[in-house]
C-alpha cells in the first residue's frame, strides 16, 4: 500500500515542478466570495447562485491560501467559539486520540449517528481531508468554495521516530476541463506508526466533484477511510484488559442539489470493524436524506430541515455520551444581530425528543457580554445492557452519561486583534447505571478561561488559542476530569520576500477522572503532554517544521501515544 502511494506521491512532484510561478495571475476566475460556509446553512450563502467572471491576482490566491492555512491548525476543535466547550482531542500527524464524550461531528450538515466508537475517531477522519465550521452547538465539516482558474496542489509529508511516517495529496481545480463552474477536490493520506500502544496504519482519500449554475448547484463525492486503530478507540463499555489493533473502514456516497429556494442532499454510509478479538465482524450501513430550505435576509438568517435515516446494522449501538441513534429529524437554525448578537437551534428526534441551543450576546466597543444555553427535552430510554462484541451470550453493563442541561455566561475583551474569554455556568449531569453505586446526578460548577492571541509587533508575531476548564464534579461521576487544559502557540519571526522563523509548542492534558466502564472503572491518571517545534517558512508556499513529541512521554485520555521522539514535516503548495 505505501510504496505505490509513495510512487504516486514523487510523480506529482516532479510534474508540479515544471510550472513557473508567475507574479501576477491574468486567469479567469469563477466564483464571488473566498468565504468558507456559513455555520447554520452553508449551501445558501447568497440570495443568488448566479456565476460571474473576475480577474484575480495572485495576491487573492494567496488571502484564500492564508485562510485555508487558518483552519488546518494543529487542534482539530480550535476554530470553535472560544465560550463553548467541545471537548479534547490530541493528534500527532493525523493519528487522533480522545475522551469519549466529545460532541459528535457533522459532516455535511448530517449528524455522526451513535455507535462502538468514540467521537474523536470520526473528527480525526473529518479533519483529515475537511475545513471545520461552527453550527451552532456543534462542529461541522464540509468542503469550501475554491474561486480560481488555476489549479492549486498541495504536498504535505512527514517523518520521525516510531515509524512516524505519513504523506497527505491535495488538489483544488476550477473550470474542470475548460467547463465553466466545475470544480474537483481530491486528498488522498497515507501514514503509518506507532500510536496508542500499537502499529498504526490509515489511507484515506476523497474526491468532489461540482457544478455551479446560474440557478443550481450540484455537488457529488466520494470518501473512504481504512485504518488499524487501537482498543482505546472504543467506547468504555468496550474497554477489556489487553489493548489490541481493530481494522475499521468507513466509506461514504454525497450527493446535493442546491438552488436559492431550497436543497437536497443525500449521504449513504457503509461501516466496518473487524479484530481478531471480535466475536464476528462489525458492520453496518445508513442512507441519510436531508431536505432544507433557508436565507440570508441580511439581519437575520435562517435554515429549516428534515431529515429521515433509513439504517441496517448487525449490531445495536446504544445511545452514549452526546451520541444520538434516530430515524427522523426535523430543525430550525436562526441567527442574527439585531438588536443583539443571537444564535438558536433546535432539533426534534423521531417526534419525541429534543434539542436547544441558544447564544445571545451584545458587545460595546472592545467588551462583548454574552450567554449561552444547551437543553434536552425528552429523553432515551435506558439500555441497561449491552451485547459483548467479544461473546454473544454475554451482556455488558451499560453506563451513560447525559448532559441534560448545560449554561453559562461569558465575557470577553478584544485588545489589538487579541480576544480574552472568561466563561462560567453549570451542567446538570445524569448517569445511569444498572450498577447501583455507579448512579448518579450532579450539577456540576465549571470555569472556562480562554486566549486567542494574535499580534504583531514590528517583524514579529504571535499567534496563540489556550484554554483551560475547571470543574466541580462529584467524585462518583465518569468521565470527569476536575482540570482540562489544551493550548497551541507560534511565534514568527518575519523576514523579507514573506518569508518567516517559526517556534513554537503546544500543550495538553487533564486530572485524573474514571473512565466510564461500569465492570471496571478504569482510573485514568493526570498527564500532561508536551509538543515543540520549529521551522520557517518560504512565501505562502512552502513550510518545513522539525520537532519533539511528548517530551514527557505520557500517556493521555486512557492511551499511551507515542514516547519521546523527533520528527520533521513539510508542506508544499503548487499554483499551476
Amino acid at each position: 500500500m505505501l510504496p505505490r502511494t509513495w510512487l504516486v506521491i514523487v510523480i506529482l512532484l516532479l510534474c508540479n515542478s515544471i510550472y513557473a510561478q508567475a507574479d501576477s495571475l491574468g486567469f479567469a476566475a469563477f466564483g464571488d466570495s473566498l468565504a468558507t460556509a456559513d455555520s447554520i446553512g452553508y449551501w445558501a450563502e447568497n440570495d443568488s447562485l448566479a456565476a460571474t467572471e473576475i480577474k484575480v491576482t495572485k495576491a487573492e490566491v494567496e488571502l484564500w491560501l492564508d485562510e485555508l492555512e487558518a483552519n488546518n491548525s494543529v487542534s482539530v476543535l480550535d476554530h470553535a467559539a472560544l465560550q463553548r466547550d467541545f471537548g479534547d482531542i490530541y493528534n500527532n500527524g493525523y493519528f487522533f486520540i480522545g475522551r469519549p464524550n466529545v460532541a459528535m461531528p457533522y459532516l455535511y450538515g448530517f449528524e455522526q449517528l451513535a455507535g462502538v466508537f468514540s467521537a474523536s475517531l470520526y473528527h480525526g477522519y473529518y479533519y483529515s481531508l475537511y475545513p471545520s465550521v461552527t453550527a451552532g452547538a456543534n462542529i461541522d465539516y464540509v468542503e469550501t468554495e475554491y474561486p480560481f482558474t488555476p489549479a492549486l496542489s498541495c504536498i504535505q509529508a512527514g517523518l520521525g521516530d516510531y515509524e512516524h511516517r505519513f504523506a497527505k495529496i491535495s488538489l483544488w481545480k476550477n473550470n474542470l476541463l475548460s467547463f465553466k463552474g466545475v470544480t474537483y477536490k481530491g486528498n488522498l493520506l497515507v501514514q503509518n506508526g506507532y500510536w496508542t500502544d500499537i502499529i498504526s496504519a490509515e489511507t484515506s482519500q476523497k474526491h468532489y466533484l461540482s457544478y455551479r449554475g446560474e440557478q443550481l448547484t450540484v455537488e457529488a463525492e466520494y470518501a473512504f477511510w481504512a485504518k488499524d486503530v487501537a482498543m482505546s478507540e472504543l467506547l468504555p463499555v468496550y474497554w477489556i484488559n489487553n489493548n489490541y489493533s481493530i481494522s475499521h473502514q468507513l466509506k461514504h456516497y454525497y450527493l446535493g442539489l442546491k438552488s436559492k429556494f431550497g436543497a437536497v442532499s443525500v449521504i449513504h454510509l457503509k461501516e466496518s470493524a473487524s479484530a481478531s478479538q471480535f466475536a464476528a465482524d462489525i458492520s453496518g450501513e445508513a442512507t441519510k436524506i436531508m431536505l432544507s430550505t433557508g436565507m440570508n435576509l441580511g439581519i437575520m438568517q435562517y435554515n429549516a430541515f428534515y431529515e429521515h435515516v433509513i439504517s441496517e446494522s448487525d449490531f445495536d449501538f446504544p445511545a452514549a455520551f452526546a451520541a444520538e441513534s434516530y430515524q427522523n429529524k426535523i430543525g430550525l437554525a436562526v441567527a442574527g444581530a439585531v438588536p443583539i448578537d443571537y444564535t438558536f437551534k433546535a432539533d426534534l428526534l423521531d417526534w419525541e425528543r429534543g434539542r436547544i441551543f441558544a447564544d445571545l450576546s451584545k458587545g460595546v466597543k472592545s467588551i462583548r457580554i454574552g450567554a449561552y444555553a444547551n437543553l434536552l427535552a425528552g429523553e432515551n430510554a435506558f439500555v441497561d445492557s449491552v451485547v459483548s462484541i467479544y461473546n454473544p451470550a454475554e451482556l455488558f453493563p451499560h453506563l451513560d452519561v447525559d448532559t441534560r442541561r448545560e449554561a453559562a455566561a461569558y465575557l470577553s475583551y478584544d485588545w489589538w486583534g487579541s480576544t480574552a474569554l472568561l466563561a462560567a455556568g453549570s451542567k446538570a449531569i445524569k448517569q445511569d447505571s444498572p450498577i447501583a453505586l455507579l448512579q448518579a446526578e450532579n450539577e456540576q460548577i465549571f470555569v472556562k478561561l480562554a486566549l486567542a492571541i494574535k499580534h504583531k509587533y514590528k517583524s514579529w508575531e504571535l499567534q496563540a488559542n489556550p484554554a483551560w476548564t475547571w470543574a466541580k464534579a462529584n467524585s462518583g461521576m465518569v468521565e470527569s476530569p476536575e482540570f482540562r487544559f489544551q493550548s497551541v502557540q507560534n511565534l514568527s519571526y518575519h523576514l523579507p520576500w514573506n518569508n518567516s522563523l517559526v517556534a513554537g509548542f503546544s500543550v495538553n492534558g487533564h486530572s485524573g477522572y474514571y473512565a466510564a466502564n461500569a465492570l471496571m472503572p478504569y482510573l485514568i491518571e493526570a498527564s500532561t503532554i508536551l509538543d515543540a517545534w520549529g521551522g520557517f517558512d518560504i512565501d505562502h508556499y512552502f513550510q518545513f517544521r522539525a520537532g519533539v513529541k511528548n517530551v514527557f512521554s505520557s500517556a493521555i485520555y486512557s492511551a499511551y501515544p507515542v514516547p519521546l521522539s523527533t520528527y520533521a514535516e513539510l508542506k508544499w503548495y503548487y499554483l499551476n
